[in-house]
């Protein structure tokens, strides 16, 4: 196993070509109009009037993000509504005497919320 990890860490060592410069001055990989917007405090200051809603629904990431986020929810629902019901019928586990099943829900949930 010795040898699997000095490979993994190398392979992440090797391979991670992100470094920090002390200022975007130094930053090779900054283009010229970035490191002037940077160094000049950024884009005005203004608040933005009018959000441009279909631009931003018009970009997949976007979609993928709500899409992926309604899945996740849904799936917890069904989980946490249908479970007792499981453990009712299926593995015929009776819930007003058991402890495990109101365990496992709050174990399942909990995570979710940290």
């Amino acid at each position: 196993m010795e040898g699997h990890s000095s490979f993994v860490l190398s392979w992440q060592v090797n391979s991670c070509p992100f470094q920090a410069y002390s200022s975007p001055k130094d930053d090779p990989d900054l283009g010229v109009e970035e490191k002037k917007l940077i160094l000049e405090g950024g884009v005005s200051k203004t608040p933005v009037s009018d959000i441009p809603w279909k631009l931003i629904l018009s970009k997949a990431p976007v979609w993928a993000l709500i899409i992926s986020h309604f899945c996740h929810n849904w799936g917890t629902f069904i989980l946490l509504t249908w479970m007792p019901t499981y453990y009712n019928q299926v593995i015929n586990l009776c819930l007003y005497n058991t402890f495990l099943t109101s365990l496992s829900i709050v174990g399942f949930t909990v995570p979710m919320k940290l």
